[in-house]
This record gives C-alpha cells, sequence and structure tokens, in this order.
C-alpha cells in the first residue's frame, strides 16, 4: 500500500498545511509514521477524499469542516479495485451523499457534482511527479511520500 505524508497530501490535494491538521484533529484517521515529525501518513485513497473535499469547499464554504473530515473518511474507507469498479459501472461524480454505512455514493454526471474519476486521475499523476523527485533525490534525508522511508 502506498502512503503520503501530510506535505504530499498538502500538494497532491489542494488544502493548506492548517486544513489538513485541522482535519486530523477532529477526527480524520491516519496512519502512525515513523520519527520526529512524519507522524500522519495518508492512502492514495484518503488522499482522494482530501481532494474531493477541498474540491467541495471551493464549491461553498458553507460546507463544515466536520462534514469535509467525513468526506475524507468515507473515501478512505473505499480501497482503489472498489473504487476503480465504480467507475468502470460508469459512477464517477460524488453525490455529495454518505451512506450510514460511511461510504461515498457515487452516479453518473450531473449538476456540480465533483468529478472524482479526474480528480483520482490527477492525484496519480501528482503522485507519480512527487515520486520521480525522489528518484533523482540524492543525500539527506527525504521529506515526503511516507513509503520512500521504508523502502
Amino acid at each position: 500500500m502506498r502512503y503520503l505524508t501530510k506535505t504530499d497530501v498538502v500538494e497532491v490535494a489542494g488544502l493548506t498545511d492548517k486544513e489538513v491538521r485541522t482535519l486530523c484533529n477532529i477526527g480524520v484517521p491516519s496512519e502512525g509514521g515513523e520519527g520526529h515529525g512524519n507522524h500522519r501518513k495518508f492512502t492514495v485513497m484518503m488522499t482522494v477524499g482530501f481532494a474531493v473535499a477541498a474540491k467541495l469547499r471551493q464549491l461553498d464554504r458553507r460546507y463544515t469542516m466536520d462534514y469535509t473530515a467525513k468526506v475524507v473518511t468515507a473515501f478512505g474507507s473505499l480501497t482503489e479495485r472498489k473504487l476503480q469498479k465504480l467507475f468502470d459501472e460508469g459512477r464517477t461524480h460524488f453525490v455529495n451523499y454518505i451512506t450510514g454505512a460511511g461510504t461515498p455514493v457515487l452516479d453518473r454526471k450531473k449538476y456540480d457534482w465533483i468529478d472524482v474519476k479526474g480528480t483520482y486521475d490527477e492525484i496519480l499523476a501528482k503522485i507519480e511527479e512527487i515520486e520521480q523527485r525522489f528518484s533523482n533525490f540524492v543525500g539527506g534525508r527525504p521529506r515526503g511520500l511516507a513509503n520512500k522511508q521504508s523502502s
């Protein structure tokens, strides 16, 4: 499983450092990282949730941070395989609804719903850019892509 640091999530998802910290403080789960200053790691699916949440907040700032945290957590509950299955069924846009089981509802494009497929593709491209930077990294300690520190 690939993990990203908070710094990576900020770069990839479009939220500020403060917003990510606030979301973590109000309940967005993270994996524990190793070492000082790297205590939060996030999956790709959680990063998708952060990006969808950022787009929701850009659409309408009335979305509370509590609701935003629920969106991040809901996307984090999915696997990439499950998300791809939804895409294959034509369900590519977030309906802005989370089921009682805590999973996000996706459907075909309507209204101003967030394009999760496009967001997912953007995130994968940005992660690849970060990985390219790390492949050229020499000396010191890398500060990002949590899985690079353990590989």
